[in-house]
């Protein structure tokens, strides 16, 4: 009774750790060589196997959370988490991990970085000295995109993301 009580107080410290285990009694100790050689066969996938005074434990990798039905580490699906790549980006849930990928009009903070943030389209000139609303176009950096200003006698034939020419449709007069 005082193994069983002593492996529920170390589950218990490891689930306070913030790590998923479980252990177990056994009537033959297992030794730390036979943990460290078959951590798989005892303890299963995606487990670090460890010996207890009573019996061993078998502690889940970082991912992964312990099925009591099962007594197994199941992998962890990080995008359930609200949020946790940011608004601006789509989570996508990998083997005992997630990965961000940033909408479009956004990038990486860093190369290390799961947090996206703006492109400034008007700071990112497609060419020298002209910009990408053009010579005489006003690039206006919004959100995840920009629009293109264009002046009296110039356009973008009402796409807000074309530069701005010098042909723009003359109105028509009434005598």
């Amino acid at each position: 009774m005082t193994g069983k009580i002593l492996l529920l107080i170390l589950e218990l410290l490891f689930m306070l750790k913030g790590s998923y285990s479980f252990c177990r009694v056994v009537d033959a100790p297992v030794t730390k060589e036979e943990c460290e050689q078959n951590t798989i066969g005892i303890c299963g996938h995606h487990a670090k196997c460890f010996t207890s005074p009573m019996g061993f434990c078998c502690n889940c990798l970082p991912g992964f959370n312990w099925l009591n039905i099962d007594d197994r580490c199941l992998d962890t699906n990080e995008c359930s988490r609200d949020n946790i790549c940011g608004s601006n980006a789509y989570c996508n849930n990998t083997i005992g991990s997630y990965t961000c990928t940033c909408r479009s009009g956004y990038t990486k903070q860093s190369a290390t970085s799961r947090t996206c943030i703006d492109i400034d389209e008007c700071e990112d000139g497609a060419k020298p000295n002209e910009g990408v609303c053009g010579i005489n176009g006003t690039c206006r950096n919004t959100n995840g995109s920009f629009w293109c200003e264009c002046p009296t006698g110039f356009t973008n034939y009402g796409n807000e993301r074309t530069p701005c020419s010098g042909n723009a449709p003359t109105p028509f007069c009434e005598n």
